[in-house]
């Protein structure tokens, strides 16, 4: 890209962005430089101490298949083994390497340095996500569940024995732990999540409160980045400000403290609210286009909700509980409910915190099922496997009866199941259309521009059979590893849409900013009839290319019609296939329950290939899939008809 086009392509992108928003990262990023910002962080020192007793914590009996996945993961933890992004067992030792990739074994070269002074990305020691993956302390809350569930010390003394090697490692603002607010917030929440399985929540000791404090005045000085983001990282943020900040008004011994943690819920209270009253649109999407981010703000705000119930501060707006209402019931209009799967969308960067069953990575319904406890006073499932976290919180007494985790007996009341029914409906403002056949659902991508994309996935189809993904997105890899790969992920060839001329559509700007951005126009509203459920709609690029597409169920048939213009060289559209043996034949593919062909209904001749390609369901997984292309050189209209055998 020439430098004018560039140029051209941020002043055009500056509007969608936010002027304010650009503007305070532009400072943000030059005071770091000037070092100016190292002097609102002063450095602290080591230090270690007890965190967490059992004067009070009572063993509590739970079902075989709560705790035998649990014990074994927190087996691991003994032998020195971390599962990374809830799906690699890596060795770090114990108490781990702080400062460790353990993928490649290179470690932070100067780990005393004040995160001011470290790069954002080191080539030589690669993606600073898989550093910062042990000190997040996903880990606190499983050993405390492993202790409860079994009563054996040596948990309990595993766990304080890391967090007394991490303060003594990790001075406050010292060292790459401390360089990301959101990953101070995480931790800080972990920390919290941990306190109350512990039954220490509501009688801490002094190195508790001093962990707290650091951590809230991290993020206090540096929110305002994190707001500018318009993403997770605001809310997890505030989220964690408010906490802290409630619990050290509450139970600090200095005044000092509480004053402090006064002024710092009311901060975090009142960003949070602001964030999730901007971030989620009032039919439930979240700003980040993505079922992993979703759920990383869900489950955030899950603990906010709850822990400030337990600290009794007032509640929150009527519509930030409208809100989160909302949000519940998008996550689950998109989670299939027999594996609690949902669609790969957008960035996939293995967030999963706060865990509190043995549901594993891909499996959003514990989620789900937390949110319609807390904001609908219902349970959507059936299964008494996703009510572990409804357990944990005093929600629920466990399937064999044990009333509660918490200090007291008295079992809750139980929570009806009421789950709403799975329909077809158009999310306008958060930019998808969801549509139902008899046995197969989808999900079609509408971006609008309110919020940065993540992907160039414009008109992007998602289509699920029974519980099959079976046309599927591709997920992201790494933030920072092979750029092939993640271009191919995150462009528009890794998704089920068409690509005009081998190129996204959208200019990339930078390794996380795609500009100007695409909006998806309606043309047919979506339409139920005895006959099906139909939608259309269309975009316009930067360079003229024009892709309209329509997507109609039809009893056991989806039939979607393509019309392509506009293009110079060639268009191309995939279909990115389940992992499965698939057969070409002429103008279509199959394999044991379905046919997808397509064929030409306007313009000249079509080619077509089985190729591959690449998906992530994992961070920093990439697996291979089969992609079905058909190439046209000329403006043509492309009818795809998948037809499956019932």
């Amino acid at each position: 890209m020439k430098r004018w086009q560039r140029i051209r392509y941020i002043t055009q992108t500056l509007p969608q962005v936010g002027f304010s928003n650009a503007a305070f990262v532009a400072w943000y990023r030059t005071s770091l430089k000037l070092g100016l910002r190292k002097f609102m962080f002063p450095s602290g020192k080591p230090w270690a101490d007890l965190f967490f007793d059992d004067a009070k914590c009572r063993e509590v009996e739970v079902p075989d298949y709560w705790w035998r996945p649990l014990i074994e993961e927190a087996g691991g933890l003994h032998r020195g083994v971390i599962r990374y992004f809830a799906y690699h067992n890596q060795r770090v030792g114990s108490p781990p390497n702080w400062f460790l990739n353990p993928f490649n074994q290179k470690s932070v070269g100067k780990p005393n340095l004040h995160w001011t002074g470290l790069k954002d990305f080191d080539a030589a020691l690669g993606d600073i996500k898989i550093v910062w993956e042990a000190s997040r302390f996903r880990w606190a809350p499983l050993l405390a569940r492993a202790y409860r569930m079994t009563g054996e010390h040596q948990h309990l003394e595993l766990l304080n024995a890391w967090i007394a090697d991490w303060t003594e490692k990790n001075p406050t603002n010292r060292g790459p732990n401390w360089k990301c607010g959101q990953e101070s917030g995480l931790r800080l929440l972990h920390i919290m999540l941990t306190a109350h399985l512990l039954d220490n929540f509501h009688r801490p000791n002094t190195a508790l409160m001093r962990f707290t404090a650091d951590h809230c005045a991290r993020i206090d000085r540096n929110i305002r980045y994190a707001v500018a983001q318009d993403n997770n990282h605001g809310t997890s943020e505030a989220a964690a400000l408010m906490v802290g900040g409630l619990w050290l008004n509450r139970y600090a011994g200095e005044e000092a403290q509480r004053r402090a943690g006064e002024v710092w819920a009311e901060k975090g209270r009142a960003r949070l609210e602001e964030r999730i009253l901007y971030l989620i649109e009032d039919d439930g999407g979240f700003s980040q286009f993505s079922c992993t981010y979703h759920r990383l703000m869900q489950d955030t705000l899950h603990l906010a909700e709850w822990m400030r119930r337990a600290l009794k501060a007032p509640p929150f707006s009527d519509r930030f509980l409208a809100k989160m209402r909302a949000a519940t019931d998008w996550l689950y209009q998109v989670t299939d409910p027999t594996t609690g799967d949902a669609p790969n969308l957008g960035w996939n960067d293995g967030s999963y915190e706060f865990i509190l069953s043995a549901a594993g990575y891909r499996d959003f319904r514990p989620t789900v099922q937390l949110g319609a406890a807390l904001f609908h006073g219902k349970r959507y499932y059936d299964d008494p496997r996703l009510d572990e976290p409804l357990f944990w919180l005093n929600l629920a007494a466990a399937p064999n009866g044990t009333a509660e985790a918490g200090d007291t007996q008295a079992a809750p009341a139980p929570l009806p199941l009421a789950p709403p029914p799975r329909v077809s409906r158009r999310y306008a403002q958060s930019g998808f259309v969801v549509l139902h056949g008899p046995k197969s659902w989808a999900l079609l991508r509408t971006p609008t521009t309110k919020f940065r994309p993540p992907h160039a996935d414009a008109l992007h189809l998602d289509l699920w059979h029974g519980t099959n993904n079976l046309l599927r997105d591709s997920g992201s890899y790494s933030y920072n590893d092979d750029p092939k790969v993640f271009l191919h992920l995150t462009g528009t060839e890794g998704h089920n849409t068409v690509t005009f001329d081998q190129r996204d559509q959208m200019p990339r700007l930078s390794r996380f900013m795609f500009g100007p951005w695409v909006e998806v126009h309606e043309d047919q509203a979506l339409r139920e009839n005895e006959h099906g459920v139909s939608w259309s709609g269309w975009y316009r690029d930067l360079w003229g290319c024009r892709h309209h597409r329509e997507v109609r169920a039809e009893g056991s048939q989806w039939i979607i019609r393509d019309e392509v213009s506009g293009f110079r060289d060639e268009a191309c559209l995939r279909w990115r296939l389940t992992p499965d043996v698939w057969q070409l034949r002429d103008n279509h593919v199959e394999q044991a329950e379905v046919t997808i062909q397509v064929a030409v209904a306007e313009g000249g001749e079509a080619t077509y290939t089985l190729e591959e390609g690449w998906e992530s369901r994992y961070y920093w997984q990439v697996g291979k899939l089969p992609v079905f292309c058909i190439r046209v050189k000329q403006p043509a209209t492309l009818i795809t008809t998948l037809a499956f055998r019932e």
